[in-house]
């Protein structure tokens, strides 16, 4: 009578039912997506445009460059992704809003309760902070990349300051807004090369909308770290009773992408 030696037999089962397995889902995805965290840096000088407003009349809109004087100064964009399970990401996204301005009024115009007169020397300010938060699934992976659909939300959370020198008189605004967003995301990898682009926005009616998109290129020195350079269009609007902010921020920016 032949013996059958189960302990042998049981783990050669497993090893053919897990290979098995293995080969009916296997991973297509380009070797820089095979990460549990990523991390981005980018810095620039985006073209900063824009107004705000106290009151329900066109002609209480002030202009943040030709009325108070903003000037475009470097800032930069740091996000950080999740990975929690193939193609399944949670991001966040942080951009500082820092901006001052110094001048003589060149027209006579109000802001809220405050009449300022041309010639007035006006000291102003817009500080806060943009930041995004979304869950990204790749609907599509392929050995080329992917190609994502993107469901979260988008806030603004600024400050703007504005003050009459001479008789120390200011208006102080706090706007806070988050909105709901939608959008979708792509990447190629083409050998040491990969190219991306994004789109996210959505409108909440008068309290405000959002909208931002970017298109990066990057040159992966290795399957972790990768140098970075596009172009990045942001839109925002907020509203708050009888106050508005609307704020434009467009520029070429560079960085550096780690994943781990």
């Amino acid at each position: 009578m032949t013996q059958i030696r189960t302990g042998p037999m049981a783990v050669l089962a497993l090893a053919l039912v897990a290979g098995t397995a293995s080969a009916q889902d296997p991973d297509i995805r380009p070797p820089a997506e095979r990460y549990g965290l990523r991390l981005h840096y980018n810095t620039s000088v985006p073209e900063l445009t824009g107004d705000t407003r106290k009151g329900t009349d066109d002609s209480d809109f002030v202009d943040f460059n030709e009325d108070l004087g903003f000037e475009n100064v470097r800032t930069f964009d740091a996000r950080a992704i999740i990975q929690f399970r193939k193609g399944k990401k949670l991001r966040g996204g942080y951009t500082p809003l820092d901006y001052t301005g110094d001048q003589d009024a060149p027209k006579t115009f109000t802001y809220g309760d405050t009449r300022y007169e041309r010639f007035t020397r006006v000291h102003s300010s817009a500080k806060g902070g943009y930041y995004s938060a979304d869950i990204q699934w790749d609907f599509i992976q392929r050995p080329w990349g992917f190609i994502g659909l993107i469901v979260g939300a988008q806030a603004i959370d600024v400050d703007v300051n504005v003050v009459d020198v001479a008789d120390n008189v200011r208006e102080v605004d706090t706007y806070r807004m988050a909105v709901p967003v939608a959008g979708l995301a792509a990447r190629a990898y083409s050998g040491k090369f990969s190219f991306e682009g994004e789109i996210s926005g959505l409108t909440v009616g008068d309290r405000g909308n959002v909208f931002d998109t970017h298109g990066m290129v990057r040159f992966h020195v290795s399957d972790r770290l990768a140098l970075q350079g596009g172009y990045r269009l942001l839109r925002l609007t907020g509203n708050e009773g009888n106050a508005e902010v609307n704020l434009r921020m467009r520029g070429w920016l560079y960085g550096l992408e780690l994943s781990l």
